[in-house]
This record gives C-alpha cells, sequence and structure tokens, in this order.
C-alpha cells in the first residue's frame, strides 16, 4: 500500500477508466459515476478540501459530505435529496474508495460508508384484488391459438 501524491479529484478519470477495462461497466455506469462523484468533488472544492489526498480522507469529511447531500436543495428541482438518491452518490463514492483500495492507494475503506436504510414509506408493493385478477383474466376469451396462448401466460403469472 502507498500513498498518492495525487489529489482525490485527479482520480476521478483514472477510477472511470478502471471501471471500464477492469470492472466492465456499462458506459450509463461510468457516467452516473461521473455525476455523483462530480457532487462530491464540487463538495471538496467547496469545503476548501481540493487539495485533499486519499490518504487524508476522514470519516469526518464522509459525515460532512453526508449532511451536505441531506440539506442542499437539487439546483433542478429545488427540492431536498431522497434517501434514495443520496444512497446512489454513497454508492459511487464507495466504489470509488474500492478503486483505492484496488490499486493499493491508502485511503478509507469503502465500508467506512455505511448506507442508510431507505425508508419504508416510499416503497409499497401494491398487489391486485382478486376482482382485479378476474377483470384481466376475462378480458381475453380464447377464441383461436393466439388468445389462447395469451391467455395462458396470464393464467400462469398469476398462480406463481
Amino acid at each position: 500500500m502507498k500513498n498518492s501524491a495525487k489529489p482525490i479529484k485527479e482520480h476521478l478519470q483514472d477510477f472511470l477508466d478502471f471501471c471500464e477495462v477492469e470492472k466492465g461497466l456499462r458506459k450509463n455506469t461510468q457516467e452516473n459515476y461521473r455525476k455523483y462523484l462530480e457532487k462530491f468533488l464540487n463538495w471538496l472544492d467547496q469545503a476548501n478540501l481540493g487539495s485533499l489526498l486519499p490518504h487524508q480522507l476522514t470519516p469526518e469529511h464522509i459525515w460532512d459530505y453526508r449532511l451536505y447531500l441531506s440539506r442542499t436543495p437539487s439546483p433542478s428541482t429545488g427540492k431536498l435529496l431522497g434517501k434514495g438518491t443520496q444512497n446512489y452518490y454513497l454508492i459511487a463514492l464507495r466504489a470509488f474508495l474500492g478503486y483505492f483500495v484496488a490499486k493499493d492507494i491508502i485511503s478509507l475503506p469503502p465500508d467506512k460508508i455505511a448506507l442508510p436504510k431507505p425508508d419504508k414509506s416510499q416503497k409499497t408493493v401494491k398487489f391486485l384484488t382478486l376482482e382485479q385478477i378476474g377483470k384481466l383474466l376475462s378480458a381475453i376469451e380464447p377464441k383461436d391459438d393466439v388468445s389462447t396462448r395469451d391467455r395462458a401466460i396470464l393464467e400462469a403469472f398469476f398462480s406463481t
């Protein structure tokens, strides 16, 4: 393990190259990582930490960044970021720290960034009622091979 002489922000492109070549991540994932990490790098600049080296990153920095994420409105919507969205930023940061581990660069371990539990009220699974299922199944009357197949598919879905 070694200390890096390059500030954290100068490792971004190396990380994205690592994601492409060594991890085989898709372009969309790489672009999302770029977007999420640029917010972190902008926060470093705002906090006068733009020259921070990877081995100088502390849990206190991460805490301050998490506070920033939870209290700063999005410029595009003006609303605070939801916990799920905050998690995306933290997941990208964990992946970035994982890159340092993979390259034997001393830094804060990725598992030092715990992800908050999502709000249970945000996502709920909704089930169809028996009446709704009956209406759906009765909408397809088996008259020919295609409608018989479609009805069989729906019945298989609802019976599993």
